[in-house]
C-alpha cells in the first residue's frame, strides 16, 4: 500500500478513536450549554461564523433562549458567552476557574505561546510576563504616556485634513504611531512603515489561525507530526512564515531599542527603561525573552483595539449628529477655540466623557 495512504488512514482512524473516546467519555460529564446541534464527526464546523460571528451568536442566543452557548468544530469546543454578565461571572467572578488558555497547536506551530502572556497558561511564568506588562501598562503608569499620545493624534488630524478620504489608514498608522513610539521610541510616519508591516501581517495570520475550525491541526493535534511536504499539511508553510514574522516583530524593535541604547541615541521609551533598569541589576537572557514578550504583546493588543474604537467613534458621531453638536458646544464653551483639547481638559467635559464611555460599550 501506498505509504502516503497509510498515514493517512492511521491519522483518520486516530481520530475517529479521539472522538469515540469523547462521546463515551461526555456521558458521565454534565451537559454542555445548550447549543446547535453537532453533526457526526465535524460537529458544528460548517455552521460556526468567521465574519461578523457576533449576529449569528446573537441568533443563537434568541433561539437557544441562554447568554451561555456551546459550539463544537471538529473536536473543539467553544463557549460563547453572550451577554456582559455572563462574561463578568464566568471570567471575572470564577477566573481562577475559567480564565486559563487552551491548547492551541497551529499558535504553538508559530510560536506565539511562549513569550505572549495573554495566551500562556496560568502559572509562574504567566505571572512572571504579567507582572513585567503592569509595570509600564497599568493606570497610574499609563498617564505618563500622554504627551505622545496628543503628539501622534495632533499629527493624525494634521493628515485627515490634508486627505480626508483616507480615513482608515489615518486611525490604523495613528494607532501604530503610539504604540510604537511608546514601547519602542519609534516614530512612525506613514502607513507603510516596515515595523508596522511585520507586526500586523504576524497578529493577522494568528488571528486567523484562532478561529473556530481554521485549521484541522487544532481538532486533530496529532496531524501536527506529519512531515511539511505530506499532502494536505499545508499548515506547516504557514505556521513556518507566520512564526518568522513572529521573530522578526520581537526582534526587530527591541534590536533597535539595543542600537540606540549602546550609540547613546534615540527616544525614551518603556522597552528602553526597563532594560536600562534590568542592565543595572545584571540582566539575564530569560528577562530579556520576557521584554520581547511583552513588547510584541503591546502592539498585538494595542493597535487593533485603538483602530476598532476610533472607527466607532467616527461612525457615531456620522449617524448621530446631535450628539456631535452637542459635544462640539461643550469643548468650544470649556476650551474655546484657539487651541485644541488636552488631558487635562477631561474632567471639565462631561459630555464628551459620556460618548467615550458609549462607545467603549459598543
Amino acid at each position: 500500500m501506498n505509504p502516503l495512504i497509510s498515514l493517512f488512514s492511521i491519522l483518520v482512524a486516530g481520530y475517529i478513536c479521539r472522538q469515540y473516546l469523547w462521546l463515551t467519555k461526555s456521558r458521565s460529564r454534565l451537559p454542555y450549554p445548550p447549543g446547535p446541534k453537532p453533526k457526526p464527526l465535524i460537529g458544528n464546523a460548517l455552521e460556526i461564523p468567521t465574519q461578523m460571528a457576533w449576529l449569528t451568536y446573537a441568533k443563537w442566543a434568541e433561539t437557544y433562549r441562554s447568554d451561555i452557548l456551546h459550539a463544537e468544530a471538529l473536536g473543539q469546543h467553544i463557549i460563547i458567552l453572550n451577554s456582559r454578565e455572563a462574561a463578568v461571572d464566568i471570567m471575572e467572578r470564577r477566573a481562577a476557574n475559567y480564565s486559563s488558555r487552551p491548547s492551541l497547536p497551529m499558535l504553538e506551530l508559530m510560536d506565539w505561546i511562549d513569550s505572549n502572556a495573554p495566551l500562556l497558561p496560568h502559572g509562574d511564568k504567566w505571572r512572571r510576563h504579567r507582572r513585567v506588562f503592569q509595570q509600564g501598562f497599568r493606570k497610574d503608569a499609563a498617564v505618563q504616556y500622554e504627551p505622545i499620545e496628543t503628539k501622534k493624534i495632533r499629527q493624525m488630524l494634521r493628515g485627515l485634513l490634508e486627505a480626508p478620504d483616507d480615513l482608515q489608514a489615518h486611525i490604523r498608522t495613528l494607532a501604530a504611531a503610539i504604540i510604537m513610539a511608546i514601547v519602542y521610541g519609534h516614530n512612525v510616519s506613514t502607513k507603510d512603515d516596515p515595523y508596522v508591516f511585520i507586526a500586523e501581517k504576524a497578529v493577522e495570520d494568528a488571528a486567523k489561525a484562532i478561529l473556530p475550525g481554521a485549521s484541522l491541526v487544532n481538532a486533530i493535534p496529532m496531524l501536527r507530526h506529519i512531515p511539511p511536504w505530506f499532502p494536505g499539511a499545508t499548515f506547516h508553510q504557514i505556521a513556518g512564515k507566520t512564526r518568522e514574522l513572529r521573530y522578526q516583530m520581537l526582534n526587530t524593535g527591541f534590536d533597535f531599542v539595543r542600537k540606540h541604547m549602546r550609540d547613546g541615541t534615540g527616544e525614551p521609551s518603556l522597552l528602553r527603561s526597563l532594560l536600562e533598569a534590568s542592565d543595572a541589576n545584571g540582566g539575564s537572557a530569560e528577562y530579556e525573552n520576557i521584554l520581547k514578550g511583552m513588547s510584541g504583546t503591546a502592539y498585538a493588543a494595542g493597535a487593533d483595539t485603538t483602530v476598532s474604537s476610533i472607527a466607532t467613534f467616527f461612525y457615531a458621531m456620522a449617524i448621530s449628529p446631535n450628539v456631535q453638536r452637542k459635544a462640539q458646544h461643550e469643548i468650544d464653551a470649556v476650551v474655546g477655540n484657539d487651541r485644541l483639547p488636552e488631558p487635562g481638559d477631561r474632567p471639565l467635559l462631561p459630555y464628551v466623557e459620556a460618548i467615550y464611555r458609549e462607545v467603549m460599550r459598543w
